[in-house]
């Protein structure tokens, strides 16, 4: 997926497509994973008040966390 196109979104739904296609049971580590959701819930939250800012969710209808 190297190339045109690839940003930093795209590189991380590969990696996440590769954590469940390598995963082994025997590598549950649950503090590094919950760490790891933490930083992308950080992310998400900061997105969506960005998108909010700008009045973006006006434009495609009203954005919330479950959509």
């Amino acid at each position: 997926m190297v190339g045109v196109g690839v940003t930093s979104l795209s590189k991380l739904e590969e990696a996440i497509r590769d954590f469940h296609r390598d995963h082994e049971p025997s590598d549950d580590d649950p503090k590094r994973l919950r760490a790891a959701v933490d930083a992308l819930e950080l992310e998400f939250s900061s997105m969506v008040r960005r998108v909010q800012q700008r009045g973006d969710h006006l434009l495609a209808g009203n954005i919330t966390a479950a959509s």
